[in-house]
């Protein structure tokens, strides 16, 4: 696709925010496949009818505005954690690359040139996520929301492989059908969970979170820890449970039992002696069971167009109906 509407940033001088301009190309590939068969013989007592699909696609940028030049999307928070490049797929994010937790203050990368601590405006200590310095200057610039020399694109948030199965069972009076769709090789940035740790800007925000039982999470808690989780950020700016770092990106797989559906035709010759057409009962389960790769995601299917997962929308629930149909 070329020349999509793309809304350019313009400078201040011109009197004007954005102009609309078509100035995006993307190129699509895929293939998709689609089978249907009725497995079992015609002689067989069950008929069984069963559908499969699954596509893949991948998509590139490529041409971007100004020259070709990255574009970093802010979206609606502090973290600008989505980057718009030539050769990478849409909305590619945009990360500081985590490497552990900083045990001691030991750990602590030392400017060689200055002696001093690497931080961020102040220095790093014991507990804080330690975020690579790729520039190598020993100073991680968390604040900028443009090109950012310390972050890297990572990730996709564009599924590869979208896909489902349904089956449909006929036995005399009886159907049952089971419907399972998935999404295969998707990247997602946890927002959810890194909000409920991150209280940098304001420490009532502990008390707003819905927090977990931290518990159950390795959390740095004295100097020797080796943990999974920084130390809670009790205002100390250095905002490292920024959302924005690998730290939050999940493998966003997973096979969802969709639904499952059985019902049963009464006899018809017993139905029309009690003036009837045709009547039926059936019972529906909507999403019994879901397999998905990362533990953290509560559902890996409510995530937005940017593959960030907010738990701020409504999650699947699993659902149980029962019915009667009255065919007069």
């Amino acid at each position: 696709t070329k020349n999509q509407l793309f809304s350019v940033q313009l400078p201040v001088n011109t009197g004007y925010d954005y102009a609309m301009t078509n100035s995006v190309g993307v190129r699509n590939s895929g293939v998709e496949l689609v089978v249907g068969a009725n497995p079992l013989s015609r002689e067989s007592v069950i008929n069984w009818r069963s559908n499969f699909n699954i596509a893949y696609n991948r998509n590139q940028i490529m041409s971007l505005p100004n020259g070709g030049r990255d574009l970093v999307m802010n979206g609606d928070r502090f973290d600008a954690s989505h980057i718009l490049s030539i050769g990478s797929p849409i909305n590619a994010f945009y990360l500081f690359q985590t490497l552990g937790v900083y045990s001691t203050i030991n750990d602590v990368p030392i400017n060689p040139y200055s002696g001093a601590l690497y931080g961020n405006g102040g220095p790093y200590g014991a507990g804080m996520f330690h975020l690579k310095d790729l520039d190598g200057d020993y100073f991680l610039d968390s604040y900028r929301d443009g090109i950012n020399s310390d972050k890297m694109p990572i990730g996709d948030p564009n599924p590869k492989w979208t896909g489902g199965w349904n089956n449909q069972f006929f036995y005399k009076n009886f159907t049952f059908s089971f419907f399972i769709n998935f999404t295969l090789d998707r990247d997602v940035l946890n927002l959810y969970e890194a909000d409920a740790f991150a209280t940098v800007f304001n420490n009532s925000e502990f008390a707003a979170k819905a927090y977990p039982d931290l518990r159950e999470y390795n959390i740095w808690r004295q100097d020797g820890d080796i943990a999974e989780y920084a130390k809670l950020d009790m205002g100390t700016y250095r905002y490292y449970y920024t959302s924005a770092q690998t730290f939050f990106l999940e493998d966003g797989s997973y096979v969802r039992l969709k639904n499952v559906i059985g019902s049963y035709d009464f006899n018809k010759n017993l139905v029309k002696r009690i003036g009837l057409n045709r009547l039926r009962i059936y019972g529906i389960v909507d999403n019994l069971l879901t397999w998905k790769a990362s533990k953290k995601l509560p559902d890996p299917e409510v995530v937005n167009q940017y593959g960030e997962y907010s738990g701020f929308g409504y999650p699947m629930p699993r659902k149980f109906t029962l019915g009667l149909e009255i065919t007069l």
